[in-house]
């Protein structure tokens, strides 16, 4: 599939993005599935991203890179061992790797998007193409009132702001210049983040296993992020014509 884009092309990738991605997995939260397995599988999102994209001979990865993006995985259950449980039914199990897939689909469709527009003007429009579909979905499910305390304006706020607008822009600018593989490799350091920042925030210790997980995470990311081949994963910029994968090459800085 060559690089292509467009407002209704960038649509379909916010809906895969936002949509899918927040819609199942908050309904398998809702429906009980524990959070850190939620976590666990939202995070091997890396994996399914690196072997759609190696299978489609977008992004190539050496044996290196392979090892890391286990070892990430690896890291990412480590640290959440503590604090995973069984699915509570079939039906959240299958919402989460729902979330999951629109995970992985949105970072790969957006490793495609080949557009001169900058990334906010990106997210402005896969952001509302993802709210409007959650526009109508959401009052399926529940009341859309929040209660008007501090801790839940607060949470309702971060949603929002920071992950449902600041880390997709965040997100679509690191696809452009490193490519789906780097870029959602870095989600193997999410879990091991939130245990540290619950720790000054909600006064929760970090653990023995989290900090093993944090080092295993880390590891395993260094070596994904440097088993990418030179030139992989990068869309070409608009009106040139793209190299094929044995002749290209990143410019030296």
């Amino acid at each position: 599939m060559a690089p292509w884009a467009g407002t209704g092309d960038r649509g379909r990738v916010g809906a895969a993005h936002v949509a899918v991605q927040f819609g199942c997995l908050y309904t398998a939260l809702a429906d009980g599935m524990p959070a850190g397995t939620t976590a666990l599988i939202a995070c091997s999102s890396p994996l399914v991203v690196a072997v759609v994209a190696a299978l489609a001979g977008w992004e190539r990865l050496s044996p290196l890179g392979w090892i890391g993006i286990g070892l990430g995985v690896v890291g990412v259950v480590v640290t959440l061992a503590d604090r995973m449980g069984r699915p509570p039914s079939l039906g959240a199990l299958l919402w989460t790797v729902a979330g999951l897939t629109g995970l992985a689909s949105g970072t790969v469709l957006q490793s495609r998007l080949r557009t001169t527009a900058g990334p906010l003007s990106v997210a402005s429009v896969e952001i509302a193409a993802g709210a409007a579909v959650l526009a109508v979905w959401a009052p399926c499910e529940a009341s859309l009132r929040i209660p008007l305390t501090l801790p839940a304006v607060g949470s309702f706020l971060w949603l929002a702001l920071v992950t449902g607008a600041g880390a997709p822009v965040l997100m679509f600018l690191l696809i452009r210049r490193r490519g789906a593989t780097a870029t959602s490799s870095l989600l193997f350091m999410v879990p091991a983040v939130t245990a540290f920042v619950a720790w000054p925030v909600l006064g929760t210790p970090v653990s023995v296993t989290a900090l093993l997980g944090f080092a295993v995470a880390a590891a395993g990311l260094l070596l994904a992020r440097r088993g990418l081949t030179p030139g992989s994963g990068l869309t070409p910029s608009p009106g040139t014509t793209p190299l094929p994968a044995t002749t290209r090459r990143v410019p030296a800085r």
